[in-house]
């Protein structure tokens, strides 16, 4: 059996346990239907992706923060001017790229 403090701070907390698991329900809803959005190619390259995350996650991600960060610097370069993609190859360039 649960103790009266036990109880009283689940009561408490019901509101919260509520609220974050219909954000996440929700979350799943729209995620499901932006991607059925998605025309084929785009699905194929989501697909790749996840694979490819999926796989980081498997073999260990690695503790290199700088790696990652240079990733993500390259990615949002991709992302916000395309045109640069073949000149931008991650580390210090791709900041140069960026700017």
């Amino acid at each position: 059996m649960r103790s009266p403090m036990q109880q009283s701070l689940m009561k408490d907390q019901l509101t919260l346990y509520v609220f974050v698991s219909v954000l996440f329900v929700v979350g799943v809803v729209f995620g499901v239907l932006l991607v059925g959005a998605l025309t084929f190619d785009q699905q194929q390259n989501l697909a790749g992706d996840v694979q490819q995350l999926v796989q980081r996650i498997q073999e260990g991600m690695g503790a290199d923060g700088s790696e990652s960060f240079w990733e993500r610097v390259f990615f949002s370069c991709q992302m916000a001017h395309p045109h640069l993609g073949a000149r931008v190859d991650g580390g210090g360039d791709a900041a140069r790229a960026c700017a």
